[in-house]
C-alpha cells in the first residue's frame, strides 16, 4: 500500500466510511502503513461497529474477550459478539455459540450454543460444526430438535421481517424464539 492510498483510507475514515474505518483499525492493529497502536485500532473499530458493521463488531468481541490494548471486559465481548451474530456474521455466531456452551460471560445453556452453532455452521463455518457435532453427543434427541427449531424460527423471522436483533424476535409466549438479552 503506497501512501497516497493510507493517506486516502485515513481521509474516508475521518469523514465517517465505515469500510474505511475498518480498514484503518486493521492497519493499527497490525502496524500496516501506520504505527502498531492498539488504542487507535480500538477507536476507528469503534467507530465502525458503531456504524454497524459486523466485522468491527466481532473484532471488538474478540478484542475485549481478550484484552487487546483495552481492559479486558467480557460482557462487552458478549454484547459486540451478539451484535455481529444478530446480522449473520457467522465467527461471530460460532463465538457467541462457543461461549453458550461453555457458560463463560454468559449462562450455559446448550440450546442456545447449538442454534448460533447451527447459524453459523449453515454458513459453511468449520470451528461451529465442529462445535454442533460435540453438543449433539451430550445432548438428548428433544432439545437437538428444539434447538434446530428455535434455528429454523430464528432465521425464518429474520428473514421475513429484516429484523437483526434478536430481542426484536423474542416472543414472551414461546420459548421457542427467546433469546437471553443483556
Amino acid at each position: 500500500m503506497n501512501q497516497k492510498q493510507i493517506e486516502e483510507i485515513i481521509a474516508n475514515a475521518g469523514q465517517g466510511d465505515v469500510d474505511a474505518q475498518f480498514i484503518l483499525g486493521a492497519m493499527y492493529a497490525m502496524g500496516q502503513g501506520v504505527p502498531h497502536d492498539h488504542h487507535e485500532a480500538v477507536r476507528w473499530f469503534h467507530k465502525a461497529a458503531e456504524q454497524g458493521d459486523p466485522d468491527a463488531q466481532r473484532k471488538l468481541g474478540m478484542i475485549y474477550y481478550h484484552g487487546q490494548g483495552v481492559e479486558q471486559d467480557r460482557q462487552a465481548a458478549v454484547r459486540w459478539f451478539r451484535l455481529a451474530a444478530e446480522q449473520g456474521h457467522d465467527d461471530a455466531q460460532a463465538n457467541l455459540g462457543w461461549l453458550y456452551a461453555k457458560g463463560e460471560c454468559l449462562p450455559q445453556d446448550d440450546i442456545q450454543a447449538y442454534m448460533w452453532c447451527h447459524l453459523s455452521a449453515m454458513q459453511g463455518n468449520r470451528n461451529a460444526v465442529k462445535m454442533l457435532q460435540l453438543l449433539g453427543e451430550r445432548l438428548p434427541p428433544d432439545q437437538i430438535d428444539q434447538a434446530r427449531q428455535r434455528t429454523l424460527q430464528w432465521s425464518a423471522v429474520r428473514e421475513q421481517t429484516g429484523v437483526t436483533h434478536s430481542s426484536q424476535l423474542a416472543d414472551t409466549t414461546d420459548p421457542a424464539v427467546e433469546t437471553a438479552h443483556f
